[in-house]
């Protein structure tokens, strides 16, 4: 298990990096699973479709989760862990699960959320877009 920081440290991404950027570098490499709490990824248009391009297995974290301590969310997944894997070894690749307060996963319907980006994306424009316009405001990075 690698932390987001590990790969993308604070020193050079202070705001963090953004997750259509990391994602497909974890797709390129493979054999990675995404644990992630950052509701961002299960809202936002352009980091949902990172995440389903990517074809990585995705367990995000509901419930309680947010208001946890980090050594209660290290003991939360620790005692998840064996569930976490053995899911992960079922589905190695392309697949969602929320991981609820006991730590269960419960599988997402890609094929539902896939429909919900491609709608809001004909409506607010692609991630291609979106980076476009970061590039024109941020020429530097």
């Amino acid at each position: 298990m690698v932390h987001c920081h590990a790969l993308y440290p604070p020193s050079q991404y202070p705001t963090g990096p953004a997750d259509w950027d990391w994602i497909p570098e974890l797709a390129k490499e493979g054999g990675w699973i995404i644990i992630t709490a950052d509701p961002s990824i299960s809202r936002d248009i352009h980091e949902q479709r990172a995440w389903l391009d990517s074809g990585l297995t995705a367990f995000f974290l509901a419930g309680k989760w947010g208001n946890l301590k980090t050594w209660e969310q290290t003991l939360w997944i620790f005692n998840a862990w064996e569930g976490i894997v053995e899911t992960a070894k079922r589905h190695p690749s392309n697949a969602g699960f929320i991981l609820n307060d006991r730590g269960k996963p419960q599988a997402l319907n890609l094929q539902e959320l896939r429909d919900k980006v491609r709608k809001k994306e004909r409506k607010h424009g692609t991630l291609a877009t979106r980076r476009e316009s970061r590039d024109k405001r941020n020429p530097a990075e």
